[in-house]
């Protein structure tokens, strides 16, 4: 997207398909939505401290029934740390051992 067109959410509700509650949004789309969302005032990071950009925010519309659509995003450092934890718990249960 340029940057003279902007996003509206008749665009936005356009990306979800038929039949899903939501979508995941394009780059293009995301990166000027994250530039929005932080002129009006919102978090520069995820509650850990990862700034929020295209690489590390995934964005998502939702269509929520009787609420019109929304925006979502997490941190996908975050999720791949959280990730990572889970798998290590589970690697140190298998083995029997404490988790050190």
């Amino acid at each position: 997207m340029t940057a003279t067109t902007t996003v509206s959410a008749r665009d936005l509700a356009g990306l979800i398909p038929a039949g899903a509650s939501s979508a995941p949004v394009p780059d293009s789309v995301a990166y000027e939505l994250l530039e929005r969302l932080a002129a009006a005032g919102g978090p520069a990071t995820c509650a850990h401290g990862h700034e929020w950009s295209v690489a590390t925010a995934r964005v998502r519309v939702r269509r929520r029934l009787g609420r019109g659509i929304t925006l979502e995003r997490d941190c996908r450092v975050c999720k791949h740390e959280a990730y990572r934890e889970a798998r290590r718990h589970t690697r140190h249960q298998m083995k029997g051992g404490r988790l050190t």
